[in-house]
């Protein structure tokens, strides 16, 4: 069995470096009062002359070291009264320290101050964010999910998007399933809709689906379907890996790559996705007439596109249809992409011409006072709902649909109205552009906006008026209940590591300063780095007593190398690693890497570069684990052939997974 490396005196914990490559010490410098009488003495050159000090020569803290946890980064140093200066006068007290971190050079943050040797920087929480969608608002129709099944209310005279057989469902009707399945994600585009069930199958009706009731689409082999669009032409999946594929109508689905191998973790109405690192991209081959991908220009992009976020931004949420993408970022600010036909904008720029497109996300104006929650885009319309239950909406508004009470069009979010007692929880607005939706703390549906007195569409039977600028019940008899998934991201951008904490992005460093009572250097700034340190040699045997060991192909030093399996050779360089306080397993130059976070990744050479696809713990139960992607170095042959190159999967205990450090 291979022994865990643990830092002394921290049980459990992996003395690793994520994103923290370098840690620094600096002495704070400047000219102070002269101190009371001590009778303290520095250095043999310099004298005291009565009670004033003309210089002191303090040396920076050494021992720096930082300590990667799960939960944040533990910071730690010697004290400073273990010094000469400090020895030589028997100081027992009076030293303060300062402990700032900076990620990549800039912004610092002091993250403590006192006087003890050591500082703790937790990560962040990482937060639940919903993936799959219950409620949802098309054309004239609108449906949501409650107790596993689609309910739908609305009219629909030509496409049966309705998907139970009629043209106008005055109250919520019940949508049959084959099998009376039970649904999971269900979304309407205008007159398309789609539907996933709890086993992973995709069903779409209405238009371009030649069907007004639910039919079967295939979804990809051997993949678990979670989440679903469909705009009529294409339907766009998400499995259970967070891999997209997409489908036209009776078409084989095809996978989605993203740069990086990005997982995704929300699909929007727009063809643009969320990855899991906050970063914002199209599908590839979807429209780009007004600007609506966000990424600088208005040109199709057959490939996935990359949208252009404000400098030191992730998002967290996102929301798009036709000719608008809205982001909510990390920052609690909400932008949007797109046209500004009717201001939806909600920027107070000009609008009311076709030009009038913006291929830059443009910010729009909610109080800053609020948390936002999320955002919805209708056809001419951009709405955001904060925690406290308000709704400010901007665009389109000649038949009520901001909910203000207002019949006017609005090119800066106006606040919908809340009946009393009312805290909004849920927003959805209408891709036919007439009509929006709200759901309250108890699960009852609000509607606003144009009603057809012949073919009411409010689900709730009203005939009596044909606008409504303010809130209504609506959807009678049905409860709404928000039973979807959720997935975890990080506010900062990073992927949410095992434990559910955000790590740092970009190169942490850790400055810590200190005085003695009101005494400081006065020399300019003395640092000292604590990097990476080499801590051992091994030979990695395995797995299991196969009598293999891990090796890189030939000996090589090229960049993605296969590290396979060979027949243990004592005197072979190509099965002998060099370890690191930073978790790497170190060979020509390069570092242990997978290619991927996911089950089935290969493993290789690759430069080393502080990031967790090169972090490895040998762990007590001989598995040799990547925290980053919760996954272990395995044999996938189970054989122990020689020349198998070595993969990452779940981490299952089996004699596939047993590794021996010698």
């Amino acid at each position: 069995m291979i022994r865990s490396r643990k830092p002394s005196g921290q049980p459990g914990r992996r003395r690793v470096a994520l994103a923290i490559t370098a840690v620094t010490a600096a002495l704070i410098a400047g000219v102070v009062a002269p101190p009371e009488d001590t009778g303290a003495w520095f250095v043999a050159q310099q004298t005291r002359n009565g009670n004033s000090i003309a210089a002191a020569t303090l040396s920076p803290v050494s021992g720096l070291s930082a300590t990667s946890r799960d939960d944040g980064v533990n910071v730690r140093w010697v004290d400073a009264r273990q010094q000469t200066w400090a020895t030589a006068n028997q100081v027992s007290s009076g030293v303060s320290y300062s402990v700032t971190r900076t990620i990549d050079g800039k912004d610092p943050v002091s993250i403590y101050s006192g006087t003890g040797t050591s500082a703790s920087d937790p990560y962040p929480v990482a937060k639940d964010r919903q993936t799959q969608n219950t409620f949802s608002v098309g054309g004239a129709v609108a449906g949501a999910i409650s107790e596993g099944s689609v309910w739908t209310w609305g009219a629909d005279q030509q496409y049966g998007s309705l998907g139970t057989n009629t043209t106008l469902n005055k109250y919520p009707t019940k949508v049959t399933f084959p099998g009376n399945r039970a649904i999971v994600d269900f979304s309407y585009t205008f007159a398309s809709a789609s539907a996933v069930a709890s086993d992973g199958t995709v069903w779409i009706w209405g238009y371009g689906s030649d069907s007004p009731t639910p039919r079967f689409v295939a979804p990809p082999s051997s993949s678990k379907i979670i989440s679903a669009t469909f705009d009529g032409f294409t339907v766009t999946m998400l499995d259970a890996d967070r891999v997209v594929w997409r489908a036209g109508t009776g078409q084989t689905a095809h996978a989605v790559t993203f740069p990086g191998g990005r997982k995704i973790v929300q699909l929007s109405r727009a063809g643009m996705v969320l990855a899991s690192d906050g970063t914002v991209w199209s599908v590839g081959g979807t429209d780009n007439t007004y600007g609506q991908l966000a990424n600088g220009t208005f040109a199709w992009s057959d490939a996935p596109a990359q949208a252009i976020l404000p400098a030191g931004t992730s998002a967290v949420r996102i929301a798009g249809y036709m000719n608008n993408t809205a982001v909510l970022l990390s920052n609690n600010s909400v932008w949007v992409a797109g046209s500004n036909k009717r201001g939806q904008l909600g920027a107070n720029l000009p609008s009311g011409s076709n030009s009038n497109k913006y291929a830059y996300l443009q910010k729009f104006q909610v109080p800053t006072n609020k948390t936002w929650v999320d955002v919805s885009v209708g056809s001419d319309t951009v709405g955001a709902i904060a925690s406290d239950g308000t709704i400010y909406i901007a665009g389109r508004g000649d038949q009520g649909q901001l909910g203000s009470g207002s019949k006017s069009d609005s090119s800066v979010p106006v606040k919908t109205y809340n009946p009393d007692r009312v805290s909004y929880n849920v927003l959805q607005l209408s891709t036919g552009s007439l009509q929006s939706y709200a759901v309250d703390q108890n699960g009852t549906f609000w509607a606003w906006g144009a009603n057809v007195p012949s073919t009411p569409v409010f689900g709730n039977g009203d005939a009596q008026y044909s606008t409504y600028p303010y809130p209504v019940l609506a959807a009678s008899g049905l409860t709404y209940q928000n039973g979807a998934a959720t997935f975890k991201t990080c506010d900062n951008g990073s992927t949410p590591n095992s434990a559910g904490y955000c790590p740092f992005t970009g190169q942490a460093s850790y400055t810590v300063s200190y005085r003695y009572l009101s005494w400081s250097a006065s020399a300019g700034p003395v640092t000292s780095t604590a990097t990476s340190q080499q801590t051992g040699i091994a030979v990695v045997g395995g797995p299991g007593d196969s009598g293999m060991c891990l090796a890189i192909q030939g000996n090589s030093s090229a960049q993605g190398t296969p590290v396979v399996l060979a027949t243990c050779d004592p005197s072979s360089t190509s099965q002998k690693w060099t370890t690191w306080s930073d978790g790497t397993f170190r060979a020509n130059g390069k570092c242990l890497d997978m290619k991927g976070n996911t089950s089935g990744s290969i493993v290789q050479l690759w430069d080393c570069n502080g990031l967790g696809y090169q972090w490895w713990v040998a762990r007590d139960d001989g598995s040799m684990y990547n925290p980053s992607s919760g996954l272990c170095l395995t044999d996938p042959s189970r054989s122990a052939t020689a020349g198998t190159q070595q993969q990452i999967a779940t981490c299952d205990g089996s004699s596939s997974q047993k590794w021996t450090l010698t």
